[in-house]
């Protein structure tokens, strides 16, 4: 009989659950904090970066926790972000791909970048 999932849990039943990764110096560098639901990256000498990769494994968003930057797109992507109101509109999008600030709509006034 194989084996066709593998799980992990950690806590549970009254009690949180937290993974903590050190560096070769023993120190902290990664920590997931299962009861408030965090994950932090660097410290103790470590930058902390996030890479995203689409499904071909191509990396599409890094978060440089180092530098402070967002990178998105590349590798055949275009990078846009949209900004959401309290409705769940958009009303501010940036466009990556046509290098466009489209600022407005959805009951906001819209201003177009040239």
């Amino acid at each position: 009989m194989g084996i066709t999932e593998a799980d992990a849990m950690l806590a549970g039943n009254g009690a949180k659950g937290d993974l903590a990764m050190m560096n070769k110096e023993g120190k902290e560098t990664i920590h997931v904090d299962g009861g408030r639901g965090n994950l932090l990256l660097g410290g103790n000498g470590s930058e902390g970066d996030l890479a995203l990769r689409d499904a071909e494994g191509k990396q599409t968003i890094h978060l440089d926790g180092g530098g402070g930057n967002l990178m998105l797109g590349g590798q055949g992507h275009e990078g846009d972000i949209g900004l959401l109101n309290k409705q769940g509109k958009e009303t501010i999008h940036i466009d990556g791909g046509e290098a466009n600030i489209i600022l407005g709509g959805n009951g906001a006034q819209r201003v177009t970048s040239p």
